[in-house]
């Protein structure tokens, strides 16, 4: 009867000590990764690119105008904003990328595949269809929307990863730049 109750008791604390770990990894908000999930599983990716004849892609997003949704509908709806994107994000991929949210309105996601030209473009058409389908029969006030920035290539060995994610957060910035040229 010990021997029983004591893996009964094991089982318990692996089940717990699994769940903690992985909320220490998860957004709570959204359920795709958080920056520490991201930090670890990215570098997977990178070195995976690094070592086979495959592309890493690395996507950087920030949503559009989360600032004045908090301010206006207040955070609940900003926090499904975030939601929204999120999902969107999340399942538009195909080859077993990552996706995190980084920051309050910011998200990253990497993949190492062979990717096309096509198939990014996809992904990016994807997302926005997913956000057009949801502000057309959401009756809210506020349309989310998000600029992206992108980047897929080979890795060399003067690559950095940081850097790189860096790269594609500078491209996201220019879409967000020029995203809001075309609004006024």
């Amino acid at each position: 009867n010990n021997a029983l109750e004591f893996v009964r008791i094991r089982n318990i604390f692996n089940s717990m000590h699994q769940r903690l770990y992985m909320a220490s990894i998860r957004d709570t908000l959204t359920g795709i990764y958080n920056r520490k999930g991201f930090r670890k599983y990215s570098t997977e990716f990178f070195y995976k690119a690094a070592e086979t004849d495959k592309k890493l892609l690395i996507m950087a997003a920030d949503l559009d105008s989360l600032k004045i949704i908090n301010d206006n509908y207040g955070h609940l709806e900003g926090d499904n904003a975030i939601s929204v994107f999120a999902n969107a994000l999340n399942t538009c991929f195909a080859n077993d990328e990552i996706c995190a949210r980084t920051g309050g309105d910011e998200f990253v996601a990497i993949g190492c595949a062979d990717y096309t030209d096509e198939q990014i473009e996809q992904y990016l058409t994807y997302i926005h269809q997913y956000l057009e389908r949801y502000n057309s029969s959401s009756d809210k006030p506020y349309q989310v929307e998000a600029s992206i920035g992108w980047l897929c290539r080979n890795v060399t060995k003067d690559d950095d990863l940081q850097k790189l994610i860096e790269e594609a957060d500078g491209y996201m910035y220019a879409n967000k730049i020029a995203r809001k040229k075309n609004r006024q």
